[in-house]
């Protein structure tokens, strides 16, 4: 119990710095990829939705849990080079206030003033989400033959079956299952899983 509180402490002061010192976190470690403000929306509609929905099921530890990875989510933005100054970072640390607040309310309120909210935090109309903003552009296929996994391809989402296929038949691990480079049959569940039988 002392870690989880530890841990949760941690998050906590991590918010507060997101907030009110965004700064600090620039340039502090080497990103996957260059800030996207797209991919943070992304990421900010995906946490509304999640710890909405998490409320709303009394699932307070996975409400945490999509909280943190938000957190995370807006130091990863600021360490590939993301301005604290866009809108778009305003609107995400407004964001994360505000789906904090109902499980830390001292903080949520001071943050909330700090950022130039009006009134209570608590009084703040709840975030909406749109539905297809939520989405990933892009998937993990399964590729497997004969049943057995023999690889994992990252497929924009809605990939067409023949060009899956032929994304999977020119996969260095897939070719020593498939020497012919040919299948009798296929078997294709779109953005999931890609069987092919010899």
């Amino acid at each position: 119990m002392y870690r989880r509180g530890e841990s949760y402490l941690r998050f906590l002061q991590k918010v507060w710095r997101l907030a009110t010192e965004p700064e600090s976190f620039g340039g502090a470690g080497a990103a996957a990829a260059p800030a996207s403000e797209e991919v943070l929306n992304r990421r900010v509609q995906q946490a509304i939705k999640k710890v909405t929905e998490d409320y709303a099921g009394f699932r307070f530890n996975t409400a945490v849990a999509a909280l943190m990875e938000l957190s995370n989510a807006l130091e990863e933005h600021l360490q590939g080079g993301g301005s604290p100054t866009s809108p778009a970072w305003s609107e995400a640390i407004r964001t994360l206030v505000l789906l904090l607040n109902p499980m830390a309310p001292h903080i949520g309120e001071e943050l909330w003033q700090l950022l130039g909210g009006e009134g209570l935090c608590a009084d703040a109309a709840w975030p909406a989400y749109s539905e297809e903003l939520t989405v990933e552009p892009r998937v993990t296929l399964v590729v497997q033959v004969a049943g057995k996994v023999r690889d994992r391809v990252e497929v924009a989402r809605g990939l067409p079956e023949a060009e899956a296929v032929q994304l999977a038949l020119d996969s260095e691990r897939v070719k020593p299952f498939l020497p012919s480079g040919k299948t009798s049959r296929v078997i294709y569940v779109p953005d999931k899983l890609l069987n092919l039988v010899p």
